[in-house]
């Protein structure tokens, strides 16, 4: 037996210890009304003692098995038996079956394994394979055993198999789908920016993937103008490899408006399919350059990864200037903080550190290029550090705090990918300048934030650590982060229709936004079938995801754009199954591997060992009734009548 006190012990003794002097103070010799009221007292201290008897038993458990079936995009492939059924659909009802035979002495849960780990799985399959996401089985209530039913295509290179060998997890794998890839080939087109300023030269990247069935045979590459038409730019016989790449030049023309190119090779005999033998490539020719100074005093890499990604836009001309204690690196022309520096420049982007430089003088300077039209940015968490300057539309407190950030997070469409969240870092605010906005974040913790100046903007950059999201997640969607922010200072170039990006994989958002001066509505969409919709526009911007790959044309009030729409899916091109990726998963875990007719001897063995037993502990009260406080009111009413009653009250 043991007590868990009701209240603090201490508040139980030292309650006892008055009622024992009590006791003694009010009956100074002993009798029956002295003994009751003892014994209330007793029954009272119990209680609030609350004595338990603690009892051990074993409890019979049923295990959990984790049943993973892939739901990556290969496993659309028509290989799953005989009949052509695809590898989903067969994995699934093998599954089932397996399930049903262990559901008596198991608890099964269900998974789809593609990029991540998903739920129940369920839908068209999708994304590619990415078997770490198996380690996060063993975090919370991990299963006894994980039942994988793949095709064993991993390329991420992922290791799983450490975290789950760790935990005692056997992982059994059962291959679904044809060892024998089926032949195929794929051509993808990419643009070096996706804007341009007329007359520029534009460099065409080209790549061309091949199965191993294809690999050595010949085949015609052509690259060629479609909007407008000309003569191919790049015709060549190749050799088919696993990856044959050319890098061509393309004259982006002398009129402002949108280019397309195609490369193509034709049809091989014996390819699985040829909707991937064509790759297109789609900019945007702007009439005017955004020129750019920026000027860094302390710099890192989140500074480093943004300039980075600002020169890689060749509509973009970027000058900068590093201040390296008393020595000064410029890159692509001086920064000056005069009017004659600033002459020309229409966004200038100040990081921190710069304290010894913004004299009064920088300071008047840069008060007259934002009046004058100029846009501001101030870059990082510190910056800029001393002094303030009076365009900054956040009051800064010191300090941070680190979020995750997600694209719910933010008011322009496509700025953050959706996903998982990013881990970053935020400075600390006291409060926001007047009539600021803000465009991610929340005003409590604001990460961008806009202010309207004189005939500029000014906008102010609150955050740290989107270059470790850049190195983990590929370059593409953190260097389009930074153009957005770039760019969206600047009013955009001349035209009706304007998008944020030209290339884009399937089911990636596209910014359109549209001349607030015309009136428009709503946009027409034609997709890659030639099908009609129409695209509801408001405040001026919308938003286009498109489902399927190809050509997406949007026209607006005489104006047209085009954009380019990619399957980036690699298992849809290699859709080989993979038994020895299977074979090393199960080999390390301790588990098994087989195939579909295997289940149903893992089924037997794992039912054989169902059962599980799990030593537990339980309390018991040994004052819980109702009757003990029934008998202390009891002892207390008889105390109060004998004592009454000697006294001739009753």
């Amino acid at each position: 037996m043991i007590f868990q006190p009701l209240i603090p012990a201490w508040i139980v003794v030292l309650a006892v210890l008055a009622a024992g002097a009590a006791l003694v103070w009010a009956y100074r010799r002993p009798g029956w009304s002295a003994g009751l009221r003892a014994a209330a007292l007793v029954v009272v201290a119990l209680m609030a003692a609350n004595p338990v008897r603690v009892v051990r038993e074993v409890e019979t458990q049923r295990p959990v098995v984790a049943m993973v079936v892939d739901s990556s995009g290969s496993m659309a492939t028509p290989d799953g038996d005989a009949s052509g059924t695809p590898r989903f659909t067969v994995a699934m009802r093998a599954a089932q079956e397996a399930a049903d035979r262990l559901a008596a002495g198991h608890r099964v849960r269900w998974y789809g394994l593609a990029d991540r780990l998903q739920g129940a799985p369920g839908g068209d399959p999708g994304g590619d394979s990415e078997f770490s996401a198996l380690a996060r089985l063993a975090e919370q209530d991990p299963p006894a055993a994980i039942v994988l039913l793949s095709d064993g295509a991993d390329w991420k290179g992922s290791d799983p198999e450490r975290v789950l060998a760790a935990r005692g997890i056997p992982v059994h794998a059962f291959a679904v789908g044809s060892p024998d890839p089926r032949p195929n080939l794929a051509v993808r087109l990419s643009p070096a920016s996706p804007t341009v300023a007329p007359g520029q030269e534009l460099a065409l990247g080209v790549a061309v993937t091949a199965t191993p069935g294809l690999r050595g045979r010949q085949a015609r590459l052509v690259v060629e103008p479609v909007e407008p038409a000309g003569p191919p730019i790049l015709d060549e016989v190749i050799d088919l490899a696993a990856w044959v790449g050319r890098t061509v030049s393309a004259s982006a023309g002398s009129l402002a408006g949108g280019r397309l190119w195609r490369a193509r090779i034709d049809p091989l005999p014996g390819e699985a399919g040829t909707a991937d033998n064509e790759g297109f490539a789609s900019v945007q020719v702007v009439e005017q350059t955004v020129r750019v100074a920026v000027l860094e005093g302390a710099p890192g890499w989140d500074a480093s990864f943004a300039l980075r990604a600002w020169r890689r836009d060749l509509g973009l001309e970027i000058r900068s200037r590093v201040l390296l204690g008393k020595r000064r690196l410029d890159t692509g022309g001086a920064v000056d903080l005069d009017d004659a520096g600033l002459a020309g420049t229409q966004v200038l982007v100040l990081g921190g550190g710069l304290g010894p430089v913004l004299d009064e003088a920088a300071r008047a300077a840069i008060t007259r290029f934002v009046d004058r039209g100029g846009h501001l940015l101030l870059f990082g968490v510190n910056a800029p550090a001393e002094p303030t300057l009076a365009q900054d539309p956040l009051v800064r407190a010191p300090g941070r705090d680190r979020l995750t950030l997600t694209s719910e997070d933010s008011l322009i469409p496509g700025l953050v990918p959706a996903g998982p969240g990013i881990p970053l870092e935020a400075g600390r605010v006291a409060g926001l300048a007047p009539h600021a906005q803000v465009l991610l974040g929340e005003r409590e913790r604001p990460l961008l934030v806009q202010r309207r100046i004189g005939a500029g903007w000014v906008c102010a950059v609150n955050l740290a650590g989107v270059w470790a999201w850049q190195l983990s997640s590929g370059a593409e969607p953190a260097e389009r982060f930074w153009r957005q922010i770039l760019r969206g200072l600047v009013r955009p170039p001349a035209g009706v229709l304007r998008i944020d990006r030209t290339q884009v994989g399937v089911a990636e958002p596209v910014s359109v936004a549209v001349d607030p001066d015309r009136g428009i509505t709503s946009i027409t969409i034609q997709d890659p079938a030639g099908r009609r919709s129409e695209l509801a526009v408001d405040g001026g911007s919308a938003r286009l995801i498109p489902d399927q790959p190809g050509l997406w044309v949007l026209t607006a009030a005489g104006a047209r754009v085009v954009v380019v729409a990619e399957d980036r899916l690699r298992e849809r091109t290699e859709a080989a199954r993979d038994d020895a990726r299977l074979a090393r998963l199960a080999q390390a875990t301790g588990g098994s591997v087989g195939g579909l007719a295997d289940l149903d001897r893992l089924a037997a063995r794992l039912q054989a060992g169902r059962q599980a037993t799990a030593p537990r502990t339980r309390s018991e009260p040994l004052i819980a009734s109702p009757w003990w406080l029934l008998a202390a009111a009891g002892l207390f009413a008889a105390e109060w009548w004998i004592r009454r009653r000697r006294h001739g009250v009753v």
